[in-house]
């Protein structure tokens, strides 16, 4: 096998797929996150739901970061 050649091309339409529902995931959260800090000033709820939902903020940002990095090796060529 020559030098560059490629060996195996995965598909990335499903990696692609997954991380654009990870990203929107991480939206949804943020949204929740910044309507709880409006609200815990207001006393509207407690300040372990912001907590809660700070983290579900931050593993939604990890997972659609982990599945970023994924989806940028689709190629793997000959060394």
């Amino acid at each position: 096998v020559e030098k560059g050649t490629t060996l195996v091309q995965l598909r990335a339409e499903d990696d692609i797929a997954k991380l654009h529902a990870l990203l929107a995931t991480a939206v949804l959260a943020d949204i929740n996150y910044q309507r709880d800090l409006k609200q815990v000033k207001a006393q509207a709820v407690s300040q372990a739901v912001v907590d809660a939902d700070f983290a579900a903020l931050d593993s939604a940002k990890a997972s659609a970061a982990q599945q970023s990095a994924a989806s940028n090796c689709p190629v793997l060529a000959q060394p």
